[in-house]
């Protein structure tokens, strides 16, 4: 199974199918535009349903958050792979 396939993208990226989300939880970091008329942010607050210490950051932006926020969603990769 691949990642892609662990995912129920019919409920806007959650919850994860088991096996994956019942006995694996890899650290995630979903930094999301709350603004974002595809990708809700109950999408990006879904995956805390199955990976409860899941690090879910909006940003005030919407679907091409890469272009508006670059430098913060490099800080926020940075600062969560520190950790």
């Amino acid at each position: 199974m691949g990642a892609c396939d662990a995912i129920d993208y019919s409920c806007d990226f959650g919850p994860l199918s088991p096996p994956t989300g019942a006995t694996y939880k890899p650290p995630l970091l979903a930094v999301w535009g709350k603004n974002d008329p595809f990708f809700l942010p109950a999408g990006a607050e879904a995956f805390k349903r199955d990976i409860p210490d899941a690090v879910i950051q909006f940003l005030d932006t919407g679907h091409f958050a890469l272009e508006t926020h670059a430098a913060e969603i490099a800080a926020a990769i940075r600062d969560f792979l520190a950790a």
